[in-house]
């Protein structure tokens, strides 16, 4: 019997041997401070791709771990000197990955303000959303950073974060009708009805948006919300302060 290739696709991604959660794709600029064994330690990492230009290097550490793992780990090389050509592979390899795997999440570690604005419009249009970061939850920066955050953090959760968002909402009062309308809309949902996640929220924007005929994007409301100090994006998910 004749099957459709989508359907063929579809149904490799979900087999439970695979277990495709978490797709990472690094920028070139980021493979340097990236730690791809501490990504591919993580059991729901899946797969990783380094998206390298001819003069990258690696670590003979990162470079034993890159052929110790030839299932988890694809290395794209873009053979043109020009920056940009990279950038075209990556934005290739994320609809690609997102077509193989549908259920996944896929994670862009970049610094190129490029992505942002191309993750702003897939995100419009897709079904899920592309999280932009500059670092791996394992970089070798980041390490550093997260163990200071922890130890001058604690003091100021809590009733700061209100007063810091009242402080954003007073000195930058809405200015966008669109959301204005969203902020209406989430006021009145029960605290328990407020998506948690951003990509929740992303999708519920757009499709009160799609119901109501609001003009901007739902990437562009959500993110004056946040500027605004309605709306706070973290690790650990969407907090309110409507």
């Amino acid at each position: 019997m004749v099957k459709k290739l989508t359907e063929v696709a579809t149904k490799l991604a979900k087999k439970p041997a695979a277990k495709r959660q978490v797709i990472y794709i690094i920028d070139f600029e980021n493979i340097p401070k990236t730690d791809v064994a501490a990504l591919l330690r993580k059991r729901n990492v899946v797969m990783v791709v380094l998206a390298a230009n001819r003069t990258n290097t690696v670590t003979p550490e990162t470079l034993a771990t890159i052929e110790a793992h030839p299932d988890r780990v694809e290395v794209i090389i873009g053979r043109i000197t020009r920056k940009e050509f990279v950038d075209k592979l990556v934005t290739a390899k994320i609809g690609e990955y997102a077509f193989r795997f549908p259920e996944a999440e896929i994670v862009v570690l970049a610094n190129d303000r490029d992505y942002t604005d191309l993750a702003a419009h897939l995100n419009d249009h897709w079904e899920r959303a592309v999280p932009i970061k500059h670092e791996a939850p394992h970089s070798r920066s980041a390490s550093a950073t997260t163990k200071k955050k922890e130890r001058t953090g604690v003091a100021k959760r809590g009733g700061s974060r209100a007063k810091a968002a009242t402080e954003r909402r007073a000195a930058k009062p809405i200015t966008n009708p669109d959301a204005e309308a969203i902020r209406v809309l989430l006021a009145k949902l029960p605290k328990r009805q407020l998506p948690k996640a951003e990509s929740a929220l992303l999708n519920a924007v757009r499709n009160y948006r799609e119901s109501v005929g609001l003009r901007s994007r739902p990437s562009t409301i959500v993110k004056h919300l946040i500027e605004c100090g309605y709306i706070e994006v973290g690790p650990r998910g969407v907090k309110y302060a409507l």
